[in-house]
């Protein structure tokens, strides 16, 4: 192992390890922070009466969920559930329906203005392809479908006109800051953040995890091999984990219910010795299928 002695003193103290760097290099409106503002001023953006609706009215997150595509993360959580849909229901005939929502610490570009036309034939396609779903897994079970429970479905208004009014609020407010007719915006992982600025970066500066793997294994010809993992052992995963920070804690076993691998423990050694620090904010910048038994 090179540089190492019992992974306790370096033989140079000139070895330097990466350094933190932001994984997205633009600033973003944070959209809640900025809605919340908002309806302190009289206007409810997630509130906006809406007939169509079967509630009344229509939530601004929806629409960007369902209706726009983020530009980050690269790999986001509706297609990591959609595939998994894909792969559940192969050979059924059931139709392998997307169901995108507004995601958490994701980035997206909002337009002036939306237009509605093909709203009908959309919402048309939603509610044909669930009778389609209906149906087949009715008949797989030796029932027939029956067509009254539509009536407890949201299928969502037959138009999105309604959403012009958050947009054109948004133009309103923030114009100075739209590039080629877009603003970009993030969904903050809190619902309200005093603590950043309204327009940031939508994820902090962080140590990336294939930068350390691979200087652990080209300086020191390190072991990497489960590292991904046992950074998230301890973590409280609500959603995506990948392409998001963790606050990583050397010593933290109060979630882990094994003594950690050897070379998990040189990997400890090694970061506290060259960082001086007892824990690290770690960027996990690529996916990986993790089994859920790794969070337990």
């Amino acid at each position: 192992m090179k540089h190492l002695k019992s992974y306790k003193i370096f033989e140079s103290s000139t070895v330097t390890g990466p350094q933190p760097r932001y994984p997205v290099d633009y600033k973003c409106l944070d959209i809640t922070t900025a809605l919340e503002e908002i309806r302190t001023g009289g206007l409810d953006l997630c509130e906006i009466p809406c007939v169509e609706s079967k509630y009344g009215k229509m939530d601004f997150f929806r629409w960007c969920g369902q209706n726009l595509l983020p530009i980050y993360p690269n790999y986001t959580l509706s297609e990591d559930h959609y595939k998994a849909q894909v792969k559940q229901f192969a050979g059924t005939g059931i139709p392998h329906t997307r169901y995108n929502y507004f995601e958490r610490d994701a980035v997206y570009e909002i337009p002036l203005s939306y237009d509605s036309s093909g709203d009908l034939e959309k919402w048309t396609k939603k509610r044909d392809d669930f009778r389609k779903s209906m149906t087949t897994m009715a008949e797989m079970s030796g029932k027939k479908y029956n067509p009254d429970n539509e009536k407890h479905v949201d299928f969502g208004p037959k138009t999105e006109e309604w959403v012009n009014i958050a947009l054109s609020k948004l133009h309103e407010l923030y114009a100075q800051y739209y590039v080629d007719g877009k603003l970009l915006i993030w969904n903050s992982e809190y619902e309200y953040s005093d603590d950043k600025a309204i327009f940031d970066y939508p994820v902090d500066k962080s140590y990336f995890l294939s930068d350390l793997e691979e200087w652990l294994s080209d300086t020191f010809d390190i072991d990497t091999a489960g590292f991904y993992e046992w950074i998230l052992k301890c973590q409280y995963i609500e959603g995506r984990y990948w392409e998001t920070n963790w606050i990583y804690d050397f010593e933290d076993v109060n979630f882990r219910k094994q003594k950690a691998p050897e070379n998990i423990k040189q990997i400890n050694e090694i970061l506290k010795q060259i960082y001086k620090v007892e824990s690290m904010d770690i960027y996990i910048d690529y996916y990986k299928k993790v089994d859920n038994k790794v969070f337990a």
